[in-house]
């Protein structure tokens, strides 16, 4: 039996410890490393959960990732094809860094895992937590990380279902966390390290369907303009990073504790590259706000299909939450419409029009963004230009004590000063940093406020 060292953590506390993540997510984790840096992670399955480690070696004079089961013989672990027992899995890995584990070397420093990788002590989420949404396969409750409200988005798939539904969520995860962007929903991390796996995100005050639908006729045009401004500016942002989102709907569009109109859900979400003669029928598609083309069994998503799909939010938008296409019964009369608007030569299109309360320049916009020839929509960073200039000059927004916005319950009222602070520094949410695991998380804009009056 090998010798413990005296240690304080376990495994699952150290920095290399990445959890529930898979053979494929290890190996893109190990990717560039030299021989001997490694990582720990854990598989599940419905028989049992194990512990691998995955290190790099030299396999015929290239890097290659090699997998090993960490094995429980009684109350001691063994790492597959070795004999040397150790009394606990993370002694398993102190001796391997003194001994050699292969191929003439020994492990070197572990990588650590990303700092949105949250560990799962630090959330807490109530029996009995608030609901906030969900869908078949997840649900997203008010929980606190680290003393901080935020919203938790955790699966509940069945056994048989979680592994298919854990990669969807890393995906989702991974997505986010290449977006940081005022419009766009912050995410603070992913806990993977138990099961089942968590997305935390920021806390919004409220969406801009139900909005829409309760206060939409007594919003002024500037403010919901400023809405499509926003929106716009987000998927700009997305559009830069070569992502598609593939489902723009207002029903995805959240008020965060400031009134701030953020983009969400990014579950469809992909590269380009990715989404490139995509195969569509397997997936439930939100066909009342996509384009002709999107709606083929093979598809090519891109800028353009969400430009399109953004015109329908705003007519969402401008018509008070309708429905978009509400004359159409069903789903299979809408594809059979917008492929016939594709035949060559293309038809005009007369599947969407702007509703009579939308300012006559929006629809001109709208009407670009509904070209059946891709090539003719706008990018987002010209309709996120227009926009700024119907702000500027035609139809300014109210002043903020006088937004909509501002008289919903969860939402905070900014003065101008705030406002102005908020979009220097970027500090558009009551935990406006990514969280790092590792540190304290920033003091809020509240706290930083106080601060700022003190200085002066």
């Amino acid at each position: 039996m090998v010798k413990p060292k005296k240690e304080t953590k376990k495994y699952n506390e150290q920095s290399y410890y990445w959890g529930y993540i898979s053979e494929a997510e290890a190996e893109q984790g190990l990717k560039g490393c030299e021989a001997g840096r490694f990582l720990v992670r854990s598989h599940y399955s419905s028989q049992a959960t194990s512990v691998w480690l995955c290190f790099v070696s030299i396999v015929r004079e290239k890097p290659k990732v090699v997998h090993r089961a960490i094995t429980p013989i009684g109350k001691q672990f063994v790492l597959d094809g070795k004999q040397d027992k150790c009394s606990a899995i993370h002694e398993v890995v102190c001796f391997y860094q003194d001994h050699v584990i292969g191929n003439g070397h020994k492990l070197a420093k572990g990588v650590p895992r990303p700092t949105w990788f949250l560990r799962n002590c630090h959330i807490k989420v109530e029996q009995n937590a608030t609901v906030l949404g969900g869908g078949n396969f997840s649900t997203v409750v008010m929980g606190k990380y680290r003393n901080q409200d935020v919203a938790v988005k955790k699966l509940i798939s069945s056994e048989d279902k979680i592994l298919k539904e854990k990669e969807d969520l890393m995906k989702e995860a991974r997505t986010m966390a290449l977006l940081k962007h005022p419009y766009i929903i912050k995410f603070h991390g992913v806990s993977i390290d138990t099961m089942p796996p968590m997305i935390l995100m920021e806390l919004m005050a409220g969406g801009l369907l139900s909005h829409l639908k309760e206060e939409g006729p007594k919003i002024e045009k500037g403010e919901k303009v400023l809405y499509c401004w926003q929106l716009a500016s987000a998927l700009a942002f997305v559009a830069e990073k070569k992502m598609v989102h593939r489902d723009i709907a207002a029903r995805n569009c959240l008020f965060n504790v400031y009134g701030i109109l953020k983009l969400t859900d990014f579950g469809l979400s992909d590269t380009e590259t990715n989404l490139i003669a995509y195969c569509t029928s397997n997936d439930q598609m939100p066909v009342r706000w996509m384009a002709p083309e999107a709606t083929l069994p093979t598809a090519t998503f891109n800028e353009k299909t969400d430009v399109w799909s953004f015109a329908v939010v705003c007519g969402e938008i401008f018509g008070n939450g309708t429905e978009p296409l509400s004359h159409f019964s069903d789903n299979k009369d809408i594809m059979e419409a917008l492929l016939k608007a594709m035949k060559i030569p293309p038809q005009p299109n007369e599947l969407h029009r702007s509703c009579p309360e939308t300012p006559p320049e929006v629809a001109i916009n709208q009407k670009n963004c509904w070209e059946i020839d891709q090539n003719l929509r706008p990018t987002f960073s010209d309709l996120a230009q227009r926009f700024d200039k119907l702000l500027k000059n035609m139809y300014p927004p109210p002043l903020l004590e006088d937004m909509s916005t501002s008289k919903m319950k969860r939402v905070k009222p900014l003065t101008i000063a705030e406002y102005e602070l908020l979009n220097k520094y970027h500090l558009d949410s009551e935990n406006d940093d990514y969280f790092d695991d590792d540190d304290e998380a920033m003091s809020t804009p509240a706290q930083r406020r106080k601060m700022n009056r003190k200085q002066k």
